[in-house]
């Protein structure tokens, strides 16, 4: 009976030896399951910011930046004096507001520069002509000496009346 208490003894010991070594490599397998999954969640989760990111960046170029720099392209064209050409950034919100009150400002700014060109070239004909007979008067004789001299003088040449 010693033997078997013995025997039980022993087999309770290896049994209770195998339970803990089981556990102890559950336990690390476990860990390092663990660390995997942590490492993936990072990797997916980097990855889907940068994703989100590049869309973001990519909605903001086409709402935003592709507008103002149409736009911008029409403020360079009325720096030139193009006020001819309008912009059209084929939208319907805010931006829509702002094409058309760009446009409108546009064709104003042509539609006074045309007058004013026209009110300009009234007042020289009647600054270098006489309002009865039509004749040039001789201040426009004399500004076109003065522009001829100022010309010729620069090249250096003479000439006659």
């Amino acid at each position: 009976m010693i033997q078997l208490f013995f025997l039980i003894t022993y087999f309770v010991k290896e049994t209770e030896q195998d339970v803990q070594n089981s556990a102890l490599a559950l336990q690390e397998k476990l860990r390092e399951d663990l660390s995997n999954t942590r490492f993936v969640t990072s990797v997916v989760g980097i990855v889907a910011l940068l994703i989100g990111l590049l869309l973001m960046i990519r909605m903001v170029n086409k709402h935003i930046g592709r507008p103002l720099s149409k736009l911008n392209v029409g403020l360079q064209n009325m720096e030139s004096s193009e006020f001819s050409e309008r912009v059209d950034l084929g939208k319907t919100d805010e931006w829509g507001r702002i094409e058309t009150a760009f446009n409108r400002m546009a064709a104003q700014l042509q539609t006074t520069y045309m007058e004013l060109d026209e009110e300009r070239k009234k007042f020289n004909y009647l600054a270098y002509h006489d309002p009865l007979t039509g004749l040039a008067k001789r201040l426009l004789g004399t500004q076109t000496l003065r522009n001829t001299n100022l010309c010729f003088s620069e090249t250096k040449k003479t000439f006659a009346i």
